[in-house]
């Protein structure tokens, strides 16, 4: 696994954990941004291992 897809994913397991052990009204902000960005990293992973 490439380093971008691995930090991807990193992040999106956090984001996933975050959100079941904080609860206030910014961890959801926080939770989408890691989410987002970790999804995001995934598809660029995947994209720069095919070219």
């Amino acid at each position: 696994m490439k380093k971008i897809s691995a930090i991807g994913f990193n992040l999106v397991v956090v984001g996933a954990i975050v959100r079941f052990y904080f609860d206030s009204d910014g961890i959801d902000f926080i939770t989408g941004f890691l989410l987002g960005a970790g999804i995001a990293l995934i598809v660029v992973g995947l994209i720069k291992k095919k070219v």
